[in-house]
């Protein structure tokens, strides 16, 4: 399962980094974006594409996907339960793209445990800690395409 499908969704559909996956008071799925002044605006995840459905959904049951606790609520939408990707995915994630460029399974992890990123100021694995994923994938992806990395 690849996670691509989370941020595909994130920047193609809602033009943000904003989008929210959380589960309604049935424990339905929904897909939410930040759309100013506290407010969200959702959908059940059922009124999405097939791909992003079908991810959404799969991620969800095969448990990569964990309540973070935050309660979003306003009027005339239902309540919902803030769900994120588990930091050991978004790890099995970077180090897949890393090790393209790093060679082995263990470059890759010494990189992520221990290089420090300029342009993000900590490790790939304080960054992902640091809630900065989106900006990471954003960095490798700028390395994958020919960009400058140190190894």
């Amino acid at each position: 399962m690849d996670v691509d499908v989370v941020k595909k969704i994130q920047v193609e559909y809602s033009k943000s980094d904003n989008l929210i996956v959380a589960l309604d008071q049935h424990d339905n799925l929904h897909i939410a974006m930040h759309i100013g002044q506290g407010a969200y605006d959702s959908r059940p995840v059922e009124r999405f594409v097939d791909e992003i459905r079908e991810t959404v959904s799969e991620l969800y049951q095969s448990g990569q996907f964990m309540l973070d606790g935050t309660r979003l609520s306003y009027p005339g939408c239902p309540t919902l339960r803030r769900l994120r990707v588990k930091d050991t995915m978004k790890q099995e994630f970077i180090l897949c793209r890393v090790k393209m460029w790093a060679g082995s399974d263990e470059s890759a992890l010494n990189w992520y445990e221990t290089e420090t990123i300029a342009a993000l100021g900590m490790t790939a694995k304080s960054a992902v800690e640091s809630g900065l994923f989106i900006e990471l994938v954003d960095y490798i992806e700028g390395i994958n395409l020919g960009g400058y990395c140190a190894l």
